[in-house]
């Protein structure tokens, strides 16, 4: 939601988890033009985001993500919790080792909400990111927690 908020403002290209493992997507500017063509160039345009994101983090977070494409700012989402995976690594040593980087950081206070949320998405949907209304779930099954 803070993504779409964000994006509302003429002023700011907010890129959604355009980190997350798989083919780079829910990215802003003429990077996300070009994967929304309806033909092969998309196909071509998401190798060539997804080959320099996996080779070159650190590259692909300047050259693409903080590419502001005429905005006054630029940034994307990321998971507080991801960042401890090793497959971050290269991702956290750029935003930790860059004081020019700012950093929104929400946090969930109701800690049950926020449990149930994570139980959900790890052990019934399996869904942790959702795109477009297409991927929700449409109806979720009773559970009971402990």
């Amino acid at each position: 939601m803070l993504v779409h908020y964000l994006r509302s403002n003429p002023g700011i290209c907010a890129h959604g988890e355009a980190l997350a493992q798989g083919d780079v997507h829910d990215i802003c500017s003429h990077y996300g033009a070009k994967i929304c063509l309806p033909d092969a160039r998309k196909d071509d345009a998401i190798k060539q985001l997804t080959n320099l994101k996996n080779r070159d983090p650190a590259l692909f977070i300047y050259k693409i993500l903080f590419d502001a494409a005429g905005h006054e700012i630029a940034g994307f989402k990321i998971k507080f919790d991801e960042l401890c995976l090793s497959q971050y690594e290269a991702v956290k040593n750029v935003v930790v080792n860059d004081i020019d980087i700012k950093i929104i950081f929400l946090t969930r206070e109701n800690l049950l909400r926020r449990y149930i949320s994570f139980y959900l998405a790890k052990h019934v949907t399996g869904i942790t990111m959702v795109t477009d209304s297409s991927q929700a779930p449409k109806k979720l099954k009773k559970i009971s927690l402990d």
